[in-house]
This record gives structure tokens, sequence and C-alpha cells, in this order.
């Protein structure tokens, strides 16, 4: 009887060896009979001839710095801008309005140490409503 019981449970278990075996020479076949395609030479690429003329020009991004001068009594905010500084936000968008947009992909702020909320928010909102569209900012470093 109890040689009969051990029969009916090594009957019931499945082998899992050879599903193993399958699997691994399925996965094989498909390896050796994959074919790759060959893409080089059929993406068609645009690419300059060497020596055919000027290199591009590079287009920057403008970057703007703000930053804090002055005390808690007599706080300022200042631009720095296309190499040079202005001391209100209305030079600073006369400035921006004589550049040409086709030479400009965007805009990049920069906060020096001081800069409120506020005084980026007040910029943000008058480039937006300069349609000034790519506006990022520049991460300041820690000292």
């Amino acid at each position: 009887m109890r040689h009969k019981r051990w029969l009916r449970d090594e009957d019931e278990r499945l082998s899992m060896t050879p599903m193993i075996d399958v699997t691994f020479l399925l996965l094989l076949f498909f390896l050796c009979t994959l074919q790759f395609k060959r893409l080089e030479g059929k993406i068609p690429a645009l690419l300059p001839r060497a020596g055919a003329g000027d290199a591009p020009s590079v287009r920057e991004d403008v970057q703007i710095t703000l930053r804090v001068e002055g005390g808690a009594e007599a706080r300022t905010v200042r631009f720095r801008a296309v190499g040079r500084d202005y001391a209100d936000l209305d030079a600073l968008l006369r400035r921006l309005r004589r550049i040409p947009r086709e030479s400009v992909p965007g805009i990049r702020i920069r906060c020096g140490d001081g800069v409120l909320y506020g005084d980026v928010v007040g910029l943000l909102d008058a480039l937006l409503l300069e349609d000034w569209t790519d506006i990022g900012f520049v991460p300041t470093r820690r000292k």
C-alpha cells in the first residue's frame, strides 16, 4: 500500500527538464535563423560635403543673469544679458526686441544669490508678453 502511494505521487509531478530543453532549443533556432537588416547606406542623410562652404553659424541662447545689489533697504535687481548690464527690466526688453528671433533659439535665466521668486516671475511674465516661448533656467553652482 505504501509503495502504491509513492508511485501515484511520482506520476502526478511534471518534469521541468524537457520543457527547459525545448525552450532553449527554440531560442537557439530563432537566434541562428534570424537575419538582421543592414540599414547602412539605406538611411538618407543630408550631410554637407567637405569644403562645400562656410561652417554653419552656431545659434546660442541668450542668457540673462539676475543679481541683487544693495542691502535690505536699497535692494535693486540688475540684469546682465548680451554682454551688457541693465539697471531695469524695460532696458533689457528694449535690447531683446532688437535681436532677430531667428538668430536666438531661446532664453536661459540664471539667478544669483538673493534673487527672490517675485523677481524671476516678473521677468518670466515680461518675456512671455514679448512672445518668447523657449525659456529655461540655468542651474547655479553652489560653492
